[in-house]
């Protein structure tokens, strides 16, 4: 996937799989299966997609989503954010995905996200979700088809970062996303989730997000919760 950027003052028409598109100033052109335009005064960008598909599988693992198989269609989309920027690309697919994009009949969103579903740092991220949290790394690593030196390898070349921060990360967000409230203490939520004591799941959040699990839940939570 690239992205063509209009970083002019004028209007660019561009020529694209046949058809003409038009790139106000500032806008960002992101092309998926499509071959780039000849002849173009714009350079074209690689996109980082990576985290864009990270994004994607955590969407997909939450709503229970399986992308369709097959060769996706071609995507021409114009965009006015600056895809080029992964952190940028990754916020602007996560709202696509709030405002509803991705739809059966939504033909360019669908198209983009079957794009990244077919990429491995969708699958590898799809597979640790589904997979990650009753399993050791060995066994990932085993039903992964590679070593566990071969998949640690991988997991941080694919997911930028190791594998075993990876994991504390999702361990974590399950944790904080099952709290039910005032209903049950978080020492009963730390240790359904695999932690040694209450002390050892308010470091390793605070650790990782940089606040404490009730700091979490109340920024999240309703006064009548």
């Amino acid at each position: 996937m690239h992205v063509i950027v209009n970083a002019g003052q004028d209007p660019i028409d561009l020529t694209v799989a046949g058809q003409v598109i038009q790139l106000a100033p500032g806008d960002r052109l992101l092309l998926a299966g499509v071959p780039l335009p000849r002849n173009s005064a714009l350079n074209a960008v690689a996109l980082a997609g990576s985290g864009m598909a990270r994004a994607l599988a955590h969407f997909d693992h939450a709503s229970n989503v399986l992308r369709p198989a097959g060769e996706p269609q071609p995507v021409c989309w114009v965009a006015q954010a600056a895809l080029e920027d992964p952190d940028v690309a990754a916020a602007w697919l996560i709202d696509q995905l709030a405002r509803g994009a991705g739809q059966p009949d939504d033909g360019q969103a669908a198209q983009l996200l079957r794009h990244l579903a077919r990429s491995e740092s969708y699958g590898l991220m799809r597979f640790l979700l589904d997979e990650g949290g009753e399993n050791s790394v060995a066994a990932l690593a085993q039903r992964y088809g590679l070593s566990s030196a071969q998949f640690h390898r991988r997991c941080r070349q694919v997911l930028g970062r190791p594998l075993k921060r990876e994991l504390r990360i999702q361990r974590a967000a399950r944790a904080l996303l099952a709290y039910p409230g005032r209903a049950r203490s978080f020492t009963y939520l730390a240790a359904d989730h695999g932690y040694a004591s209450l002390s050892h799941f308010c470091t390793d959040v605070k650790s990782l997000i940089g606040c404490s699990p009730l700091s979490v839940y109340r920024a999240v939570s309703t006064p009548n919760e």
